[in-house]
């Protein structure tokens, strides 16, 4: 398997995938500021329908400054989104 296809999951979730050409790519789940999101120029609709549940695909290309503050934020919405409930409800007890 290529670098291209390599990916970090836990419990079935995809969350980094680094791209053959060393671009940086992850979709997340965005209830409420997908629209925000896609307003940018490295967001787009996730494929295969999922865009329209509020997925949202991020890709940086090298070079290409990582805004650290929104997906640090996006990385927390997305969790909470598609995250067990129990999971979540501790996770703000522990904030």
């Amino acid at each position: 398997m290529g670098p291209a296809h390599r990916q970090g999951a836990r419990q079935g979730l995809r969350l980094l995938r680094p791209a053959g050409d060393g671009s940086l790519r992850f979709s997340v789940k965005l209830p409420q500021t997908a629209p925000e999101a896609l307003s940018l120029p490295f967001c787009t609709p996730t494929g295969y329908g999922l865009g329209k549940a509020g997925w949202v695909t991020v890709r940086f290309t090298p070079g290409e400054e990582v805004l650290l503050g929104w997906l640090k934020a996006w990385i927390g919405e997305s969790y909470r989104a598609v995250a067990p409930k129990k999971l979540v409800k501790a996770l703000d007890g522990a904030n």
